[in-house]
């Protein structure tokens, strides 16, 4: 799964990435995670990348990221944004996401075997999300380069689900949910209940 980014600044965004590593992160962080797994697995790889309807429409929000991809892997499979998420992910034997958003905590809520590689904004952290990531970089879902990433894809694709489901993974895998993906059957309610305590509040 690759992130959205404007090629041109519009507004300010949560992450920290400077001009020269998006440049990085699109043009040489991808073809080199991609040229890193092994050829069984590049063959099934199926690249997630995002079009904007209204802005640079066909080129992923000006990266062309699309085109330069196919004129290295021809055969490479790509998926755009339109197509609807989880149906995707369910059928996925792994999830690799790229940046550190909604992707990456649903495909965690959902207990779907995933891995996270942030190559450049993993000091973002502060420090009791820190402790945390650390925790899930010893379990293996998470990654600071895309060498020990793809190592450990290549070492473990016949096994992927003995090691999602190992009581370390799930462990850690929870800890992570609870604290940062928490489901809510509720949600709705709670929702209410804040927007009547407002109301109240500016009544009295």
């Amino acid at each position: 799964v690759t992130i959205g980014v404007r090629k041109y600044t519009k507004s300010l965004q949560s992450f920290n990435l400077l001009a020269k590593q998006l440049y990085d992160y699109y043009y040489k962080f991808f073809p080199n995670f991609i040229s890193a797994v092994s050829d069984k697995i590049r063959k099934n790889l199926v690249l997630r990348t995002y079009k904007d309807s209204q802005l640079h429409s066909e080129t992923e929000r000006g990266w062309n990221l699309q085109a330069f991809l196919i004129s290295k892997f021809k055969n490479i499979q790509i998926s755009e944004k339109q197509t609807d998420y989880y149906p995707m992910i369910k059928k996925s034997k792994l999830t690799v996401c790229t940046y550190f958003a909604t992707v990456f905590f649903e495909s965690m809520s959902a207990n779907i075997p995933t891995i996270l590689i942030l190559p450049y904004s993993y000091n973002i952290f502060n420090n009791e999300t820190d402790r945390i990531m650390k925790r899930l970089k010893k379990a293996n879902i998470f990654f600071t380069d895309y060498k020990s990433a793809a190592k450990f894809i290549n070492n473990n694709w016949n096994n992927i689900d003995s090691w999602w489901n190992n009581k370390k993974t799930q462990t850690e895998k929870n800890i992570f949910t609870k604290n940062y993906s928490k489901e809510n059957s509720g949600l709705i309610g709670d929702i209410q209940k804040l927007i009547d305590n407002i109301k109240n509040e500016k009544r009295s």
